[in-house]
């Protein structure tokens, strides 16, 4: 009895080993730096310093690591032609699941912050994005995100 114990376990431990070797060589096909937006994700943002420019549009990099843990930065700047800039910034951090075609994103910590129309009406918000699903293709040079609730597709083009 305790022979078949220890190779039922040494069986098993072989399956999930297996399993989190091929969890890992998927979510490698898609690892990388991805960037969507009207703005150039090298251009506008130092990962240095964590600083954007000073401009308008929007822009995202979502960095997708083979371990399964992600970074997402995001910047958008809206001017409405009457003396008002409001500007967002967003950083999220956490790790990643694939099932299938799908990719759970569960954040760890996150913070928002910017103002509207003027830096003295700034605010910050911290640790409040939710985990977030998303079906994924990728191919041609490309990353495809889609939300399955509500059909928004998002495509992310490689940082080099």
């Amino acid at each position: 009895m305790r022979t078949l114990h220890r190779t039922l376990t040494t069986i098993l431990t072989v399956a999930i080993a297996g399993q989190a070797v091929a969890a890992d060589s998927a979510l490698q096909a898609i690892a990388g730096r991805w960037h969507t937006g009207t703005l150039g994700g090298i251009d506008y943002y130092d990962p240095a310093t964590g600083r954007w420019s000073d401009t308008s549009g929007t822009s995202q990099i979502l960095t997708l690591k083979p371990d399964g843990s992600y970074e997402q930065v995001g910047y958008l700047s809206i001017s409405t032609g009457f003396a008002c800039t409001s500007k967002l910034f967003v950083e999220e951090k956490g790790s990643v699941k694939r099932e299938g075609k799908r990719l759970t994103f569960t954040p760890t910590t996150s913070r928002a912050w910017g103002y509207s129309c003027s830096p003295k009406n700034a605010y910050e918000s911290k640790n409040h994005i939710k985990p977030w699903s998303r079906d994924y293709a990728g191919g041609s040079g490309t990353l495809t995100l889609t939300d399955a609730k509500d059909g928004g597709v998002t495509t992310w083009k490689p940082v080099n």
